[in-house]
């Protein structure tokens, strides 16, 4: 998503500053512990928060490796790519998500929906799970791929 987010750009040419604030604007809890933002960047990498009081060189290098890899694979998707190509490759991933969560749910007595079909808005796709029962569970496909496969299928205990 945030390479398409940045194919829909003029100046398409992308830093991981940039990458950096889609990033932790979208998916806070991959930067954030306790209210708090963790880790920050400076010159292209991630460094610690001065606020973070627990700092985990160990996961800081871990955070810093998968950031630099996808700001990479980010970079160099834009140069080749177009937003068309960009729109399809998501519309493809959801497509084979939806397959995936769909297939889980069927054996929880689930159905799985597709909740936002918006690809303009260039966010995470929600998914909702629903029940004969009047269940209702919505979220993103790792949340709800998290959920499919740690609950017992009664689903009254999982509200």
């Amino acid at each position: 998503m945030v390479a398409y987010y940045f194919c829909g750009k003029k100046k398409r040419s992308v830093s991981p500053e940039h990458v950096f604030g889609i990033w932790k604007s979208w998916w806070k809890n991959d930067y954030v512990m306790e209210n708090h933002l963790i880790y920050k960047i400076l010159d292209g990498q991630l460094i610690h928060n001065k606020g973070d009081k627990d700092k985990d060189d160990k996961l800081l290098s871990q955070c810093n490796q998968t950031f630099q890899r996808s700001y990479r694979w980010i970079r160099d998707y834009i140069k080749e790519h177009d937003k068309k190509q960009a729109k399809e490759k998501v519309i493809r991933q959801r497509v084979r998500q939806l397959a995936e969560l769909k297939s889980l749910a069927e054996g929880k007595n689930l159905k799985a929906y597709l909740h936002t079909r918006d690809v303009n808005c260039a966010r995470l796709a929600h998914y909702q799970l629903v029940g004969d029962d009047g269940f209702r569970k919505d979220g993103n496909y790792e949340q709800l791929l998290h959920y499919l496969k740690n609950c017992k299928g009664d689903n009254k205990d999982d509200k």
